[in-house]
């Protein structure tokens, strides 16, 4: 980290705004309403669960809440400061207290309640008692939880009691150490914790307008770009836990520095992490997706790695970040068996080699290669999967869409301050001509509603699942540097102050509608049990709105399939099928269970003394 990072946040502060508003689609004005959003923002970003932060000291904060506009515009720093001080205050507080109220049994034996509320409510402790309280239950229900599962079993509890006052202590020393080392990695933060909040704190200006602009420390930006790159720097390892909620390596990348170590195997135990001048990270009773953040979070390129190996001994392990290709982004086609053979290909991302001057294609490129493969076993129909698919790159998706459109136009995009242009496929021909089904849900977000609105635009696919995320925009990501402009964005520039993602663009369907907000419609509906969870862009707040557009475009749509027999004979099917029958249940009594706060017991059905 550079000087200016970690002492000049107020030009930090400044310059990031000034970015959104330069590059940003529709940039907000800096004013009283944005201020209390992003202050808002931020302070649900420090304390989501309003555990560490009292009442008091909201109020105090909350002075600041209508001058945030002012302390972005004078570069002042003094009200992300005050939060640095009071909130690393209030942490080892919060430590504290987790310690003193585990050193004892929990009182499970008296009646107690947890309240579930949907959204963000800022309930903050009135007192030092009360968020003590706050703490307890918290601490209670995940003790429950962790002899029966999840709250819905706890009606029903099925461990023996004897075993259950025997294994109270080890269980409660688990939890205390899990929740301590939670907030002792925030105060540890590898990019420093100063850091870490101000990080939070220019997050909330971006996502304030729209929430797929994010903020990244330099650190992070190389994450991002990890998830959809087909290389990356990287030690060679991944993770999994244990029946005992151990984190231990699963895998090693072949020609990795942890491959090549042959010190490492897979089943060892990983509970330390050491990089440079002696920071490190306990990952004992980490969680696996918490202690996977801190590890990509890392900015050494060398690290120390402290084991336990299945003879219970402990070794040190030196790793040195290399090129690796990215194994979660890679393809694998299957043949399903049948009365005809049908290929199905799952894609997990729009990854692209487009960051990296590398020889190595992207995911279409990839596709393309299944489907000849698969062409070899006389295929009659292919599947592509793109539930869970989160987007990626927009060219990518453009190339992918050409597999299977001869030409022309594609889909519309408008740039800020830009007419209206057309996407089209810029190479002659087609590699599959067959049958196919797309795949989606609501977590096909971006470039997978990109594809699946153009190949149903085209009726060249038939679209099966549940309607999609619904974000049609496009981000693009740049280094906090103002003097950037859409002609010189190859140069260097000074990174030390992190990267934007800003949302710089829509997509539009060929009709000249968004489906921003309202996702792609399948045209066969399949009952999916996540329906009953908002997720969508349309439940994010700051979301830009559905709109549409006037553009002539010309395409020439296939004839397409008979959708009517289709729909027609999926729905019997579905009807008679009994986990679709299930879901169809849940989605009944759930929408009820939604519709009220939810209380939680917090109370044995029988007496324990401890």
């Amino acid at each position: 980290m550079s000087k200016a990072q970690n002492t000049d946040y107020g030009n930090q502060a400044f310059l990031t705004y000034k970015m959104l508003e330069k590059f940003h689609f529709s940039p907000r004005a800096l004013d009283d309403t944005f201020s209390q959003n992003m202050f808002d923002l931020f302070i649900e970003s420090l304390d989501p669960h309003c555990r560490i932060f009292t009442n008091n000291d909201y109020l105090e904060l909350s002075k600041y809440a209508l001058q945030q506009d002012d302390e972005i515009l004078n570069k002042s720093d003094v009200f992300v400061k005050k939060v640095i001080t009071l909130y690393k205050v209030r942490l080892l507080e919060a430590d504290s207290i987790i310690s003193k109220i585990m050193e004892k049994p929990l009182n499970l034996n008296e009646k107690d309640t947890l309240i579930l509320y949907r959204g963000y409510k800022r309930m903050f402790p009135e007192s030092e008692v009360l968020r003590r309280a706050k703490w307890e239950k918290n601490l209670k229900y995940k003790f429950l939880v962790e002899y029966y599962g999840s709250f819905d079993n706890i009606k029903n509890p099925s461990p023996d009691e004897k075993q259950i006052v025997e294994d109270e202590a080890k269980v409660r020393e688990k939890i205390k150490t899990r929740v301590n080392k939670r907030i002792k990695n925030i105060l540890n933060s590898p990019m420093g914790f100063d850091n870490y909040v101000v990080s939070l704190y220019l997050n909330a200006i971006a996502t304030c307008f729209d929430p797929h602009s994010n903020f990244f420390m330099p650190q992070e930006e190389a994450s991002f770009k990890k998830m959809l790159s087909t290389q990356a720097l990287a030690f060679g390892f991944m993770l999994e836990t244990n029946e005992n909620d151990e984190i231990l390596i699963s895998h090693l990348v072949p020609g990795s520095s942890a491959w090549k170590s042959n010190m490492l195997n897979i089943g060892d135990v990983l509970i330390n992490i050491e990089w440079e001048k002696g920071k490190s990270i306990d990952l004992s009773s980490m969680e696996l997706e918490e202690a996977q953040g801190y590890i990509s979070e890392i900015p050494s390129k060398t690290v120390i790695l402290t084991v336990i190996k299945q003879d219970g001994s402990r070794k040190s392990v030196h790793l040195e970040k290399t090129l690796l290709k990215v194994e979660d982004n890679t393809i694998t086609s299957y043949v399903l068996k049948g009365k005809e053979n049908i290929g199905y290909i799952p894609l997990p991302d729009f990854y692209t080699s487009a960051w990296e001057n590398s020889n190595v294609m992207g995911c279409s490129n990839d596709v393309a290669k299944e489907i000849l493969k698969l062409q070899k076993d006389s295929i009659k129909g292919l599947i592509l999967d793109l539930r869970y698919n989160g987007g990626g790159s927009v060219a990518e998706a453009l190339n992918l869409i050409g597999i299977f459109i001869d030409e022309g136009p594609l889909s519309i995009t408008q740039y800020k301050g830009s007419k209206p242009m057309l996407l089209k496929d810029m190479n002659r021909g087609t590699i599959y001509n067959g049958p196919l089904i797309v795949l989606v849900n609501g977590a096909s977000a971006s470039a997978s509603e990109l594809v699946a609105a153009s190949l149903q635009d085209y009726k060249k696919a038939i679209i099966v699942g549940s309607p999609t995320y619904g974000k049609a925009t496009g981000q693009q990501v740049l280094p906090v540097d103002t003097s950037i402009n859409n002609q010189t964005l190859a140069q260097k520039y000074d990174k030390s102050f992190g990267y934007l993602k800003i949302t710089c663009q829509k997509i539009y369907r060929l009709n000249g509608k968004s489906y921003q907000k309202t996702g792609v419609k399948p045209d066969v509906l399949i009952p999916d049990i996540m329906e009953f969870f908002n997720y969508r862009e349309s439940e994010s707040p700051y979301c830009l709105p559905s709109d549409s557009i006037v553009k002539k475009v010309i395409y020439n749509p296939l004839l397409g399939y008979p959708m009517s027999e289709i729909i027609s004979k999926s729905s019997a099917r579905i009807n008679a099928d009994s986990v679709f029958c299930e879901i169809k249940k849940f989605e009944t009594n759930y929408g009820a269970y939604l519709k009220n706060e939810q209380q939680i017991m917090l109370q044995r059905l029988f007496k324990i003394h401890f």
